[in-house]
C-alpha cells in the first residue's frame, strides 16, 4: 500500500532523536518502580527494565528464529531516562537500518504489536526518516485535529492496537499534559488544555494506558479511528508467516571456513548473509 504523502506532509517524528535515512527507530515502554527519595530507586528501575528487556526477547524469540535481517536485527536495549519531569522516562529502544528491505520495518512495526499485546502493560511508538509514518500510513483516514504542530508524543501502539491520543484528553490530566506549560502553573494565556498542541511523554503513557482506571472507557478513548486501525492493521496483515515468506533460497560453493562462520549459531553468522549479498549487488567493474 502506498502511503498517502500529500495527506500528511509534515509528520515529525515524536521523539526529538532523528534517525537516517533506511532506519527505523523504536521505544517501548513499561510501568516502573517510583520510589522517591530512594537511594536504590535507580537500581530498582535498571533492574526492572532488564527484567523487561529478557521478557521481551524470550517472546519474541519464536517469530524471530531463523530470519535474516536486510542490515541490522530488531534489538531492544535499556535507555536512561531525559529531560527530568516532563522529559522521556527510563525504557528499551533501539535503531534498526532496513536498507532496501521496506519489509523489515514493517516486521518491526509487528514485532511492537505483538509485544504489546502479550504484555498489556507495555507502550511503544515507531518512526522513522520520514517521521510518524503510521500516521502517513492512515493518513486519509485521520481526525481533523491531527495537524505537523498537534501530533508531537499522540501516536502510541498499545495492547496491540495503534493509539492516537486526542487533545480533548489533556484535560483529564491538567496543565502537567502540556511541555509549554510551566510546572504547577495554568494555560499560558488562559489557553484551553483540549486546544490542538503537542503532550508531554508521561501524560501520553497515562491517558493510553486508561488513566487512573475510574474510567472504563478511557482505554478506547486514545484508539485511533477505526478506518485508521485497520489501515495500519492490513498493513502488517500477515505477520509473522509474512516474514517467512520473503525469502529466497540459493545454492553456492564457498570455502569451509566461511562455511564455518556463517553456520556458527552462536557468532554473526547469518548477519553475514546480507552483507555479502548487497556487496555483490552494488559491485562495480573495479571490485
Amino acid at each position: 500500500m502506498a502511503r498517502a504523502a500529500d495527506a500528511s506532509a509534515g509528520f515529525g517524528a515524536s521523539s526529538s532523536t532523528t534517525v537516517e535515512p533506511d532506519r527505523v527507530a523504536y521505544e517501548v515502554f513499561g510501568t516502573l518502580p517510583r520510589r522517591a527519595g530512594a537511594c536504590d530507586a535507580d537500581d530498582d528501575v535498571l533492574e526492572a527494565l532488564e527484567a523487561c528487556r529478557v521478557a521481551c526477547a524470550a517472546h519474541l524469540a519464536p517469530f524471530l528464529e531463523g530470519y535474516v535481517w536486510q542490515r541490522d536485527a530488531f534489538r531492544l536495549e535499556i535507555v536512561a531516562a531525559e529531560g527530568g519531569s516532563r522529559g522521556v522516562p527510563a525504557r528499551l529502544a533501539g535503531a534498526t537500518r532496513f536498507g532496501d528491505c521496506v519489509d523489515d520495518e514493517w516486521f518491526i512495526v509487528w514485532l511492537l504489536h505483538e509485544l504489546t499485546r502479550a504484555f498489556p502493560t507495555l507502550v511503544a511508538r515507531v518512526w522513522d526518516n520520514d517521521g510518524e509514518f503510521l500516521l502517513i500510513e492512515c493518513a486519509y483516514h485521520l481526525p481533523r485535529w491531527v495537524k505537523p504542530e498537534s501530533v508531537a508524543n499522540r501516536a502510541w501502539i498499545r495492547g496491540g492496537r495503534f493509539h492516537l491520543v486526542p487533545p480533548s484528553a489533556d484535560a483529564s490530566v491538567g496543565a502537567w499534559a502540556r511541555p509549554d506549560v510551566p510546572e504547577g502553573g495554568a494555560a499560558s494565556g488562559g489557553a484551553k488544555l483540549d486546544a490542538t498542541g503537542g503532550i508531554t511523554v508521561e501524560a501520553a503513557l497515562w491517558l493510553v494506558r486508561g488513566g487512573d482506571g475510574a474510567d472504563p472507557d478511557a482505554l478506547r478513548a486514545t484508539l485511533a479511528p477505526a478506518e485508521a486501525l485497520r489501515a495500519v492493521d492490513a498493513r502488517i496483515a500477515g505477520y509473522p508467516e509474512k516474514a517467512s515468506e520473503n525469502r529466497h533460497d540459493a545454492f553456492a560453493i564457498i570455502p569451509a571456513r566461511l562455511a564455518r562462520l556463517l553456520d556458527d549459531p552462536g557468532g554473526v553468522g547469518r548477519s553475514l548473509v546480507p552483507r555479502a549479498i548487497e556487496a555483490f549487488y552494488h559491485r562495480d567493474p573495479i571490485s
